[in-house]
């Protein structure tokens, strides 16, 4: 497996993570009605999914150019 393949795939797993302790943080709301919850992991998560698929992509591609 290619190294850009291992990035995008690490990238892929870290923004599914970031989803999933997202979820098991959970939100609270304190005494006086304000909201506590780890929004930013939700942009995170679709950053990395985002990068990890495209390099992911980009090197498959890259290979079965090289394979041609």
């Amino acid at each position: 497996m290619s190294p850009l393949k291992k990035i995008g795939l690490i990238s892929l797993l870290i923004g599914v993570m970031c989803w999933i302790a997202f979820n098991l943080i959970g939100s609270t709301v304190d005494a006086q009605g304000v909201l506590h919850e780890p929004f930013a992991l939700i942009p995170i998560g679709w950053l990395f999914v985002v990068i990890g698929a495209v390099l992911y992509v980009y090197a498959y591609f890259k290979q079965k150019k090289g394979s041609l």
